[in-house]
């Protein structure tokens, strides 16, 4: 009975969701009012006990949280995208512009995206002077896509009637970029052009004589560039959050489909340019979940989820490759650990990236000549998170300490790019256990020729 009172005032009650601003400035406005208030009958001796100030003061900030925390949770749902119409007609329009936002609906339930998207009801039509205004309409209300404009009918050639549509589109997006205010001024610049390339036709026309046919080009060209602003503004979210990456990652999916088997026309001239960036946006939100499902979550099965996805949108994708390689490596699949390290080394020879794990391969095989060689070539770790490549060398030299190769790979990147004492440390046990072993031979050499070096003397002192 309650949630279904509840969803009948959310559906029909238009109510401002508080910012966290407000939670912060409403309270002290409030308290500033009720103290002049309670001073100014203090002065003409209509003096209030203590405890009713306290109460007074107390109970006008407890409701007004209350207030706001309602509207905060209650009406306005962070994990659900609101999109609105505020496009105004005549009468003769009217029923053009209610069977355009039914049809947008049935689009989104067809793509089944009800779990991310939702169209929301506005009781009246706004009426906008120009963008400044939509964008601070979506801000107060907590809407993501705004769709705003107008529609009249007008008279073509031969006397046709002809129902031109005015639409514009208004969103709210982030800039995870962005660390300076310069900056983030120019972050919003780019990503706002890019969504404007795709939003570029600024009108549409209906011919009566022709309508259900032309009602759903309309409508899908709508939907199209809408899921494309709404994904891109889900992908430059703050904070990389997964959240809002793995709804991007499904809108983006959803218009890719709808994309490719579209052909060029006059609604969407730049429909090259928007395939490129939406495959583009895809595979970067994949990038990201995949980065942060390894490097912050450890969560190696999702990590390979999303680097396979990268790969079937783009099977040159370096990326993907060369973090495939760990990855399978991890699973116990090392035909295709080496398979993705020559993928990547072929996209790109030499990186310094790739002769990491080259460089592991060879230790692993005890062909050591190979691997410090690869090493040896490598001039920076930049991009790459050594700590995590050693520690993944260390941890395959105790499953397998018949090969001290692997420990001086270790020895090796600790003593130039990670850790020097752990490094130094690691050295003496190398020599010491490697000693009258002859495989090893190459290595004690380089070994020897490291403790010669200046800060290995100077550690040791």
């Amino acid at each position: 009975m309650l949630k279904d009172f509840i969803e009948i005032i959310q559906k029909h009650k238009s109510v401002k969701w508080q910012s966290k601003l407000g939670l912060l400035v409403y309270p002290i406005v409030i308290f500033g009012i009720e103290y002049s208030i309670i001073f100014a009958l203090d002065q003409i001796e209509l003096k209030l006990g203590t405890n009713i100030k306290i109460y007074i003061l107390l109970i006008s900030q407890v409701i007004y949280l209350a207030s706001w925390l309602l509207k905060r949770t209650l009406f306005y749902d962070a994990d659900i995208l609101t999109v609105a119409f505020a496009i105004s007609t005549d009468k003769k329009t009217k029923n053009y512009y209610k069977e355009l936002k039914q049809r947008f609906n049935d689009w989104i339930q067809l793509l089944k995206l009800e779990n991310i998207i939702k169209l929301k009801e506005l009781p009246d039509i706004p009426i906008f002077k120009s963008n400044k205004d939509a964008e601070k309409f979506i801000i107060e209300n907590g809407i993501r896509l705004l769709i705003w404009g107008n529609t009249y009918e007008e008279s073509m050639v031969k006397n046709e009637p002809f129902v031109k549509f005015n639409v514009k589109f208004s969103y709210q997006y982030s800039y995870f970029q962005a660390k300076k205010k310069s900056t983030e001024k120019k972050y919003r610049k780019v990503v706002k052009s890019k969504i404007d390339k795709a939003a570029q036709r600024k009108y549409w026309g209906i011919w009566r004589p022709n309508s259900a046919y032309q009602l759903e080009i309309v409508s899908g060209n709508i939907i199209e560039i809408s899921l494309f602003i709404v994904g891109f503004c889900l992908a430059t979210m703050p904070d990389f959050s997964l959240n809002y990456l793995r709804k991007a990652i499904k809108v983006f999916e959803k218009l890719e489909k709808l994309l490719k088997t579209k052909k060029q026309d006059d609604n969407l001239p730049n429909l090259n340019q928007i395939r490129d960036q939406v495959r583009s946006m895809l595979i970067k939100s994949c990038e990201q979940c995949m980065d942060i499902y390894w490097n912050h979550q450890r969560d190696l099965e999702n990590a390979i989820k999303y680097a396979e996805k990268i790969i079937k949108l783009d099977e040159n994708n370096f990326g993907a490759h060369q973090n495939l390689a760990p990855f399978k490596w991890k699973k116990g699949e090392q035909d295709a650990a080496r398979y993705h390290t020559k993928r990547a080394w072929k996209i790109s020879p030499g990186h310094p990236l790739t002769r990491f794990n080259r460089g592991f391969l060879y230790f692993y095989d005890k062909n050591f000549k190979s691997g410090l060689n690869q090493y040896k070539k490598i001039k920076t770790d930049e991009h790459t998170n050594i700590l995590n490549v050693v520690e993944f060398i260390e941890e395959e030299f105790e499953q397998r300490k018949d090969n001290l190769g692997l420990l001086f790979a270790a020895v090796w990147l600790n003593i130039k790019f990670a850790d020097l004492g752990r490094g130094v440390k690691q050295l003496n046990k190398f020599l010491v256990k490697a000693k009258n072993q002859d495989e090893y031979s190459f290595l004690i050499n380089e070994a020897e020729k490291l403790l010669r070096l200046p800060e290995l003397k100077i550690k040791n002192l």
